[in-house]
């Protein structure tokens, strides 16, 4: 598992509909899709988990998304 793993559930609720998504269909290899939003932010969902690359405005989802895996209470 991701450290920073996402779903699209979630980030499309916080970011809202990505303005463009590029599929991916690998040979054996689960399908990729890469989603880019207006803020700037990107993420890479591959088996139902983002890996987000945030912009200025997000970058704290990633750190909320590491505090979670790590266990730490909000």
């Amino acid at each position: 598992m991701a450290i920073f793993a996402h779903t699209f559930v979630y980030l499309r609720s916080v970011l809202g509909l990505p303005s463009r998504t590029i599929s991916y269909a690998h040979g054996g290899a689960p399908n990729t899709e890469d989603h880019v939003w207006r803020c700037g932010c990107a993420a890479r969902q591959q088996q139902g988990t983002c890996n987000l690359i945030p912009c200025e405005l997000h970058g704290d989802l990633n750190r909320r998304a590491f505090l979670k895996a790590a266990g730490v209470p909000r």
